[in-house]
């Protein structure tokens, strides 16, 4: 019998540190107390964190457990899905591109905007910004964009739509990740509104310079990383991709031919699916359509 012993310590030994060090000891002295965890074909009822999980909802830290992501090839699954309060005509609706792209479960919760219900306390209980999108991942609550694209590929697809914590291309991924909102949006605003500034005070500069800095990020490559795609190209892609669909931008080859290598995305496909059927059961209409 050494060897099933052993074999049943390690068990215990793997069990006990995945269910925490407060249930270790008491599974251990289980162990000692009752021996084999089976007996003549009944599983040992001292070894409760070993038994078929239950049907019924899991309570305590059960549940704790049972909620916590796994990791699988280096990415995370989810059995809670992620909601994300949205409106096809707000940015959420590229989020669901994002969310496309990682691949994991979520709901969406549908904000009527154009009545005002993102001021509602019910939304501004969660970003008091009264604005969209918003994700919310069991107890986690992201708001921003840009900031919800970079939360979801770290925590969902670290090294697939993410550079790994130790790559140096993070810096390379962050800044043009970040300069979509800090730069982009704001210096065509300030450019369509004929906002008067100075340049040198003002975060995004003079319009020109932030023309030809974003060809930078892609001139010679296919995207921002180079041949590889990641959550950068969501952000940055995504903003370059609407501001030409709005006319809000010149249509450089350079921008038109990013935009159409984002878009080949399949999840970008899916994420227009998605927006449409929300469109289409509200019986929304595009604003000038």
């Amino acid at each position: 019998m050494e060897a099933p012993t052993r074999r049943l310590r390690a068990l215990v030994r793997v069990a006990a540190a995945r269910a925490g060090d407060h249930r270790r000891v008491a599974v251990e002295v289980a162990t000692r107390r009752g021996g084999s965890h089976e007996r003549g074909g009944q599983r040992n009822s001292n070894l409760p964190h070993l038994a078929p999980h239950p049907t019924g909802p899991a309570s305590g830290s059960l549940r704790r457990a049972a909620d916590r992501p796994a990791e699988t090839n280096g990415e995370r699954d989810t059995t809670m899905a992620i909601v994300l309060y949205h409106h096809p005509f707000s940015r959420a609706a590229n989020t669901v591109w994002m969310l496309e792209e990682v691949g994991v479960e979520y709901e969406l919760k549908f904000v009527d905007i154009m009545a005002g219900d993102q001021k509602k306390e019910d939304v501004k209980k969660l970003n008091p910004m009264g604005k969209l999108p918003l994700l919310v991942d069991g107890d986690t609550v992201v708001t921003e964009s840009a900031a919800i694209g970079l939360y979801l590929a770290d925590r969902y697809a670290p090294g697939r739509l993410a550079p790994k914590l130790d790559d140096a291309a993070r810096g390379t991924y962050f800044r043009w990740s970040l300069f979509a909102p800090s730069v982009i949006e704001p210096g065509s605003m300030a450019k369509a509104g004929n906002w008067e500034f100075r340049a040198g005070s003002a975060g995004w500069g003079n319009y020109d310079d932030m023309i030809a800095t974003m060809e930078s990020a892609i001139s010679g490559r296919d995207f921002v990383l180079g041949k590889e795609f990641s959550m950068a190209d969501v952000i940055f892609g995504g903003t370059i991709a609407y501001m030409l669909d709005f006319k809000m931008l010149e249509p450089r080859p350079s921008f038109t031919g990013y935009a159409e290598r984002v878009r080949a995305r399949p999840a970008y496909a899916k994420g227009e699916a998605r927006n449409k059927a929300v469109m289409d059961e509200r019986g929304l209409k595009m604003p000038g359509a």
